[in-house]
Formats: C-alpha cells, structure tokens, sequence
C-alpha cells in the first residue's frame, strides 16, 4: 500500500497562551514572563486521521504499533526560545512547542547534558502535567533523553540553572512527535472492551506479575509492551524482555521510554462501554533510556537494561522464567493492547509448541501457540508482552503477533524462552549470558520485588466479634471482621514499620479500622500486625465472591502499596453452622483411669462428650467423627450421632467417643483432635479439639519484668519482650508500665501474648501531660485509663480488657508495642514496666502400669 501523503510547517512564532500557574517542583518563579511572552516552535499540516489509516496498515504488513508521527528539529537554546534572568540570579530558558491537531506531543533530545546545578522541567501550559525536575542525574554516556508523553498538542520546555552555568548547557531538541493515538488520549482508535483491566477480580493471584510489565515507547513513535525479568543472581538487575519486531536495538536503545503502573484504577465492566473507552491510567511514573543486550529474530526476543535505576514509584516486580522444553497446560497474557492501560488475559486449555504462525506440532519449535483466549484477547501494542505458565508463574515467551481480538477466537504465537536461551550461539543473540549470570545452568527461576518487603501472602481473618459467626468465613452482612495481613521481608536487615494503611477497592466493603500496627520485620523472616484492620461486608455482597483491599505501607526510607485479595464464603443459602462450645466432659473411670476427670498418660479409655452450638439454620441426622491428630493417642471409639440441632440450639455426641493415652505422652502436653461434623444434605465441617494432660491442682502468680529499657522514638514501635515459662491456662493479667515521656497523647502501648491475643493498654490519652509513673492496668480498676491525668499513677481498666487473655496458654514471649505516633518528643520504657499472671497449674500423675492383658472394644 502506498505511504499516505503528509504534509508538514515548522514557524518559530511568539505564542497567544494565557499565563501557566506555577509547575511542581522548583518551577519557574512567579514574577517570570507569561508564556504568552515566550517563543512558539510550531508543526502544522499533520492529519491525525490519516497517519492512523497509515499506521493501521503497516501494522498488517508486519510494522509494530505506531502511535506518533516524528518531526526531524534542530533547536538549540543558543538561538531559540526565550531567555531571562530571574530576580535571584537565575538564568530561565523557555520554549512553547505546539504540533498543530496532536493528540499528544512527546520531545527527543539528541543532545542532553544538564550542567550541575540545572532542573529541567516539561509541562502542559494549564500547568495539569508535569514532569521533572530532571537534573544533571539525567545525563547518560549517549548523551541524549527522550520524554514521556504529554496530552494535548502543546509542551513547554523550561530550563534553569545558575547564570555561571549558561554557558556550559548543551541541550539540542532533536525530534517532536506528533501523537495520534494511544497513550492515555481522546483517541480515535480504542482497544476493545472484551479486555478485563488488571484491577479486576480476574488478576487476583497474579498482582506480582502485574506489577513487573510496562508499555514503552521507541523514539517517541513506536509503542510495545515488555516485561522486567529476574535473573539468577537475584540482584534486581533492570533487565527488559520484549519483541525483536518492535525494533529495538544498539542504535536506538537509549530512545526507550518505559512507563510502569499505567493501569486503570477500577474495574471496568468487560464488554461495556467503559471498558472500551479512555481509563485513568497515569503516566507519571516512568524510565527514560536503555541499553540493548541481545536479540534474535527466529524466537523473537529483546533483552534490553535500564540505564537508570528504577524510580521508587514502580513497585515492580522481576518475573520469574522457565527455559525447559515443554508445552504449559494453561497461560495469562498481561499486555497494554492499543497502548492503553494494563489488561489481563487467560487461556485455560494447554498451549502448544508450533513455528511462528504454524499450527503443526512441533514445527520448529520456536513459538508457542495459544490456540484462543478464554477471557480477554491481544491487540496491537500488546506486542512483546510476557506469556505466563498459569500454573508456575513463570514467563515461557513474548508475544510475536497472531489474529486474537474481540469477537473471535484466533490463535496468537508467542517466542519461546526455550528457544531464546541459547539464540544464535553469541553473547548478543541469547538470553542466558544475561539471566544467567553465574552459568548456574539453572533452567527456571521465581520472580522477586523491587523492595525486600512485602505482603507475604498469609492472611487470616476473625469474624468472631459480636458482628460475625465465628465461623472464620468472611460472609455478607458480617461487621467488624479482624484482619491480620503477614508481612515478609527478604532482605538482609529487619525493616521498620512505620505506617500500615487498608484500603477497601470492592463495593459494599467498608474498612471500619484502616490502621494496623507492626513490629520490626526482621531480616529473612515474617511479621503480622499486632492491631487488627477491620472491615464490614455488605448483605448485597455475593457469596463466593473476590473482595479486594489495597495495603499502603510505609518504612523507614520506603513505602508501597500492594493488593491483597480475599474470598467470602462460598454458600449463599443458610447453612449449619458449628462450633464447639468448649465443654468436653471426661470419664476417666475405666480403662486404667483414675477417675481424675482429667486425662493422665496410661489411660487406656478415655471417654468424651463433646458439646457443640448451631448458629446457623437447623441441621438434621448430624454424624459426628473423631480422629486423633496427636501421636501416641489412638481413638478406640471415633464415631457417634448428635441430636438435630436447630438455630442458637447446642448439643452433646450421644454416645461417648473414647480415646487412649500412650504412656509415654509427655505429661501436661496437650492433646489436639478434630472433630467432624456432617448433617443431612451438607458437606462434613471440622473443628480442632485441644485438650490438656495432667490434673488440675490449684494456681500459681508468675511475675516478671522487661530485661532493659528501650528509647521511643518518634514515628516507630518499641518492641519489649518478657518470656514466661509458666504452664497452664491464663486466668488473669495485669500490666504495669513505666515510661518517660514528654507528650502522652503520641503513645499507643498494646500488650500481647504468646497465641497472638492482645490488649490496648492505652492510645492517645493524657495529652501534653508526661509520664506513667509504675500504672497498673487491672480490669477490675474502678477508673479507666481514659479518665486519668499524667503523670499517671495508681490502678486503671486499660482501654480493652485483658480478659482476651483468660484461658489461653500462659507460656511463651508476653510482648509490650510502644507506636510513637508524632515526631519532636521522644522517651523511654524502664524496666518498671513487666506483667503479672495468674494461672492454673497442671501436675501429672506416675505413668500407670499398663502392662499385661487388655481389654478392647468398639462401642
């Protein structure tokens, strides 16, 4: 097809534009000229509508997506734009830069060398966009820079910089390119609405893998999509995997923009119109220059590096790689089709291995053919982008191109990684000198973030409060639902947690406690936070739906945000709903017993009734089985109806199960069995059962303090720790705290015991008073903490009961949080400070003599 005509004028001109409101970061100072003062470089005669007719068929003869057209400049500050001295000695260099009908504008720099103490800033005139500072950190070996794109058809570039430094600028605009499409435009052509926004439900378990994949552009006028990828060093080494049709190479490397996070805030319908139309993707947050490193046409792959590293604002994520020889039995696309925000799609069915655009199997086994997406599609743009193994995670090649788009169900080819390892045999044309640094010959690798912390993948919930069931579910109507997110640090030291932050992104969910609370994570270990987030679910919510949360979390020197994804429960229609009510009752009068009515090693039959509640809708011919999960305790009778147990109804096993105790069972060790439960009509539920050893013989006080003091500093969490020996079930606390400090209402004090139970002490009372001077917290006090004045001395209920305490283990690490909320008053936690609990104590008695003959049965 012959290259439609293009008609162009460049004017240098005095520009008719209102005056700009101040840009971000050390822009220019109020009192500089108008922008209407400053000169215009101006492109004209460019038909947006034709270079997109033009594009579109390129694109079928092979060309990758096209999405600005070039103009060749040569405009140097010596003799172009506008300059001015600033009143405090500062030198101002500006330029309008206008191409006429532009649905974007984006600027090449053939030559770019900031001198020390120069900003450079590139903005919309309505002062809405801006970019910068970019400074002398800027300047690379190749000396040149390409900028991101900005909407609209006008770009002002400014420069500052002292006046001794005038002369040493070397600052050449090289190329205006001329948008037309993609990018975050009003755009004439949109990617298709079939496509699912990976801030839909869909890319849950896939957040990671996300977070690594970025749209880029070549020269400011081609546009791809890539991926970074890990290596097998693990050092987060900037390596970029795309497509060798987009053309990237030695001689044009330094012109690649990537742009990270561009992806659309929320879910829009797929198969809408939304979801086909302009999102809200940014475009803020971006790498301006690579280098190439290898490439091959016959697999299909780039491999490119970030000359710089990459901005905090990525939260990126290096995929992991799998080079073996085999066909995955699924695969995720994660792609920007159109350029357009990130999208997610699936192939449930396995993948085979072809020849680029084959059908044969294997052919040359070069590509992997993805036969026809289940959910989304591909489109131009998306090329480059990683093929995921849906089972590993792990990418298995790049996309090469194919017939994929909304509304059919054509095949897409992707180069394999398989192939690629080895390219064409030299350092230029492989993958595996690059990813495989050290010549470990591994054939795999799993991904890594770009900070060493992260959500760890581990959440639990509690829905016990008096707005849940208990039943560990998260399910429509519940209010109040406890959350504990893990946190995991893979790095080489611990990590201060200085803000945690929930945030809901479904609708009907409400987070009621955004705030959570945590420990240091220490190096190569794991963290949850020790004040629950808490959140409400609708009754409009659907049952077995995904409900998705965003974690913003802050460290010293850092913070992130990350995705974290749960499930409500899967039955919509009232079910039973069990749980043991804690009353077991123990006959331990056969059997070599005792008749103790405690469990003793020896014991060869022991019998049990255990009690359970319904909460839920009434259950009929309830089976009820009991297995051990403890070695040495054998169950000699494991099964036993329960009556029918209507709503709020509660009920004990029949007959008796029966258990033995080995004689070697250590004494006062517990006992843990499950207890199954299976009405009539529903699937069976399961409950753990622990149950102590040894006979009940009074109580004992155990007392101890912290080991040393610890300073409070401002914005972080002391952690004190007191380890109790003690055995035997809680039946009460009290705490006593002694702290110096100058601004009481900035401390939050929690108190939390081995089983992860905890106690708030006190949180922002006592305003500007200092002090605690040996307070005890009792919950039998008559005055509670809010209701005092520092220095605060003498007996207060704490601001939630240390009863959470009672009956649970008394043994193990007692930990006392101290959370310095503001910054200008520092103190100390003394050694005054320490607990004080009472608990049950357990003996056992002599191992029996179970020799001999005995007798067994089945009830």
């Amino acid at each position: 097809m012959p290259r439609i005509p293009k008609f162009q004028t460049l004017t240098f001109l005095m520009a008719a534009l209102a005056p700009i409101a101040t840009p971000l970061s050390a822009g220019p100072a109020t009192n500089a000229k108008a922008l209407s003062e400053v000169r215009t470089f101006e492109v004209t005669g460019l038909d947006s509508s034709a270079l997109l007719l033009q594009a579109e068929a390129n694109e079928g003869l092979g060309d990758p997506y096209q999405f600005a057209e070039p103009v060749e400049t040569n405009i140097d500050p010596g003799v172009s734009g506008t300059w001015e001295t600033l009143p405090d000695g500062d030198e101002l260099w500006r330029l309008v830069v206008v191409s006429k009908g532009a649905l974007s504008v984006n600027l090449g720099f053939s030559a770019f060398r900031l001198t020390e103490n120069a900003t450079m800033h590139l903005y919309t005139p309505d002062g809405k966009t801006v970019f910068g500072p970019f400074t002398a950190a800027d300047n690379e070996n190749h000396g040149k820079f390409w900028s991101p794109v900005l909407p609209g058809d006008t770009a002002v570039v400014e420069v500052r910089l002292p006046a001794g430094e005038k002369g040493d600028l070397d600052l050449v605009l090289g190329s205006v390119n001329h948008g037309f499409r993609g990018l975050r435009v009003p755009k004439i052509a949109k990617s298709g609405s079939c496509n699912f926004d990976v801030a839909c439900e869909e890319s849950c378990g896939w957040e990671d893998e996300v977070r690594s994949v970025g749209v880029y552009s070549i020269g400011g006028t081609f546009a791809c999509t890539g991926s970074l990828v890990n290596n097998t060093a693990n050092d987060r080494r900037g390596f970029f995997l795309t497509a060798d049709h987009c053309g990237i190479g030695s001689g044009n490397a330094a012109s690649v923009v990537i742009y990270w996070n561009y992806q659309n805030s929320t879910c829009r319908t797929p198969g809408g119109p939304e979801s086909g139309g302009v999102g809200d993707g940014p475009l803020d947050t971006f790498n301006s220059g690579t280098i190439f490193r290898a490439g091959h046409s016959v697999s299909d792959f780039t491999l490119v590096e970030l000359d710089d590293p990459l901005p905090s604002g990525a939260n990126a994520f290096f995929a992991g790689w799998d080079r073996r020889n085999y066909s995955p039995p699924g695969a995720v696309g994660i792609h920007h089709p159109g350029t357009d925000e990130k999208r997610i799609s699936f192939e449930f069915d396995p993948v085979t291995i072809t020849s680029r655009q084959g059908t044969s199997v294997p052919g040359d086994s070069t590509h992997l053919r993805v036969a026809d997406w289940d959910l989304g599609t591909t489109e131009g743009g998306s090329s480059g982008s990683p093929l995921f193994d849906i089972e590993t995670k792990r990418i298995v090649g790049q996309l090469y191109g194919g017939f994929a788009a909304c509304g059919n169900d054509l095949a897409d080819w992707y180069g394999r990684v398989w192939k690629s390892w080895t390219g064409n045999n030299t350092n230029s044309t492989r993958l595996s000198n690059w990813l495989d640094p050290g010549s470990t010959g591994a054939e795999f690798v799993d991904g890594i973030t770009q900070f060493p912390l992260m959500l760890s993948g581990v959440a639990t919930v509690n829905d016990g409060s008096p707005g849940g069931d208990g039943d560990g579910d998260i399910e429509p109507g519940e209010s109040e639902i406890a959350l504990f997110v893990e946190l995991a640090n893979s790095g080489a030291t611990p990590i201060t947690i200085t803000g945690a932050t929930l945030s809901s992104k479904t609708d009907g969910v409400t987070v009621s406690s955004p705030n959570g609370t945590y420990p240091a994570v220490p190096a190569g270990g794991t963290a949850t936070n020790t004040i629950p987030f808490a959140f409400d679910v609708a009754a409009f919510v659907e049952c077995g739906s995904t409900i998705q949360f965003d974690v913003e979390l802050a460290w010293t020197g850092g913070g992130a945000t990350y995705q974290l994804c749960l499930t409500t429960g899967p039955l919509c229609d009232p079910v039973p709903l069990f749980m043991p009510t804690g009353s077991v009752g123990i006959d331990d009068s056969t059997g070599n017993g005792n008749s103790t009515g405690g469990i003793d090693p020896g014991e060869s039959r022991v019998f049990l009734s255990i009690e359970v509640t319904n909460s839920g809708a009434s259950a009929t011919e309830i089976a009820g089985t009991l297995s051990s999960m403890t070695p040495g305790v054998t169950i000699v009778q494991g099964m036993s109806a329960y009556p029918d147990l209507a709503m709020s109804a509660t009920g004990s096993n029949a007959t008796p199960f029966a258990i033995a105790v080995s004689d070697q069972h250590p004494c006062g060790t517990p006992i843990l069995l499950e207890l199954g439960l299976q009405p009539s009509g529903i699937g069976a539920a399961t409950f753990p059962i622990v149950l102590q050893t040894g006979l009940p013989s009074g109580t004992d006080t155990f007392q101890a303090n912290i080991s040393s003091s610890g300073a409070i500093l401002d914005l972080q969490t002391l952690i004190r720790t007191i380890d109790v020996p003690a055995q035997g079930p809680v039946i009460d606390v009290n705490a006593t705290v002694d702290v110096d400090h100058t601004y009481m209402e900035d401390l939050t004090i929690t108190l939390t015991g081995p089983g992860g139970e905890s106690s708030l002490l006190i949180s922002g009372r006592g305003g500007s008073g200092n002090d605690m001077n040996n307070t005890v917290f009792d919950d039998s006090a008559g005055t509670p903490i809010g209701n005092g004045t520092p220095p605060f001395a003498g007996t207060f209920r704490p601001e939630s009961p240390l009863s959470a305490f009672n009956g649970t283990s008394a043994s193990g690490t007692w930990t006392f949080s101290t959370y310095d909320s503001a910054q200008q008053d520092q103190g100390t936690m003394t050694t005054g400070t320490g607990i004080s609990i009472q608990y049950q104590t357990r003996e056992c008695t002599e191992p029996l003599d179970v020799s001999g003959p005995t007798e067994w049965r089945i009830y």
